[in-house]
């Protein structure tokens, strides 16, 4: 009996937490947009990127990455440079002020011909 009372408060509790969430009969959720969500290059060209967040979420402040085979580079604002290999890379917005909520986009980066 003892467990099924613990497990009973521990459902209530979550689902008591969730419903905090709840607003107006649905979820209070912050997302966030890249754009462009992906893009073909030359290397060492640049390409200005963005993000948008929409819902129920706090005044954004972004954090921009760039991982990948190229040696692309971003900065503060959103502008990255390719670099100069051929390859992929992967750019990354996170939201810190949003609960790290982030989106991702796709950098395909080519030698000229």
């Amino acid at each position: 009996m003892k467990k099924l009372f613990t497990k009973l408060t521990l459902i209530t509790s979550v689902l008591s937490i969730f419903l905090m969430v709840a607003k107006d009969g649905a979820l209070a959720i912050c997302n966030i947009d890249i754009s462009p969500t992906s893009e073909s290059v030359y290397t060492e060209e640049t390409i200005q990127f963005s993000a948008n967040v929409s819902g129920d979420c706090n005044t954004p402040c972004y954090n921009w990455e760039v991982m990948g085979d190229s040696g692309g580079i971003i900065d503060a604002s959103g502008l990255y440079t390719a670099g100069d290999i051929e390859g992929t890379d992967t750019v990354t917005v996170i939201d810190n002020c949003n609960s790290d909520i982030l989106d991702t986009a796709d950098v395909i980066v080519s030698n000229e011909p």
